[in-house]
């Protein structure tokens, strides 16, 4: 049903226009968030989907500093490259952030996760994409590590604000990655979040790690499980994501600075 709902926004002509989301946006976060309503500690499914209608509508309100370019399984990468030059071109953002690996994700052989850094710099070249705006990371075998490595680097260029760009489905895991890391690190950034106004949910493609695949729509009941995994307490050790109300109280601050 989760999947479904959001989905419809993606390949519905009706739905796909910025007015439908973005006033479900306002009813999501003005409205909840002026009101004081608890989302609390659970990624529920009522609380997935509050996440996952913010993320997918949500839109830098200026230009940012920086795109988090997230990598993505080979093949999988849709018009993510396309709509990162586009941002570039509008002089929306200044500068590209990825990951600077091989591909080797978490296990040992190079391309296994993702076709690494050097096939990345070959897509934006066809893309007329400056090489000298593109910034690479240490190389990241996750999420959380690209997250983690991908702010060291808008930290050295001095960043304030930058947009995750990735398919709609896998948004929000990426931005509560990057939360939580700021969180840990006692800083703020102005995160914001765009993916594709279309995708091709019937395509079969990859998932994380490279495996398992599956028409493109499917790995949403993954990303799902992911998320539900990192938000849990594992003995001493904190989850690895916010919780709902964290989330939304970041996004708060952020839309107050």
């Amino acid at each position: 049903m989760l999947i479904m709902y959001y989905t419809l926004w993606q390949m519905h002509p009706a739905l796909t226009t910025r007015g439908f989301p973005d006033k479900l946006q306002c009813y999501i976060v003005k409205e909840a968030i002026m009101k004081k309503l608890k989302f609390g500690t659970n990624w529920s499914l009522g609380n997935l989907l509050r996440g996952l209608a913010f993320v997918t509508s949500d839109r830098p309100t200026k230009p940012v500093d920086a795109i988090l370019f997230f990598t993505r399984a080979s093949g999988d990468e849709g018009m993510l490259f396309e709509l990162a030059s586009e941002t570039i071109s509008a002089g929306q953002a200044k500068y590209i952030i990825t990951n600077g690996g091989d591909g080797r994700g978490m296990g040992t052989v190079p391309g296994a996760a993702w076709p690494g850094k050097n096939a990345y710099a070959q897509e934006f070249q066809k893309l007329s994409v400056d090489p000298r705006i593109i910034h690479y990371s240490e190389p990241a075998g996750n999420t959380k590590i690209e997250a983690e490595e991908f702010l060291k680097v808008a930290n050295g260029l001095g960043c304030k604000s930058a947009v995750i760009l990735n398919h709609p489905h896998r948004l929000l895991r990426a931005g509560l990655h990057i939360i939580k890391e700021l969180e840990r690190k006692n800083q703020f950034l102005e995160i914001y979040f765009l993916c594709p106004t279309r995708t091709n949910w019937m395509e079969v493609t990859a998932g994380s790690q490279g495996k398992n695949p599956m028409p493109q729509i499917f790995h949403g009941d993954h990303e799902i499980g992911i998320i539900r995994k990192h938000s849990r307490w594992i003995g001493d050790k904190p989850p690895d994501i916010p919780s709902p109300q964290e989330f939304f109280d970041y996004i708060e601050k952020r839309d107050g600075q």
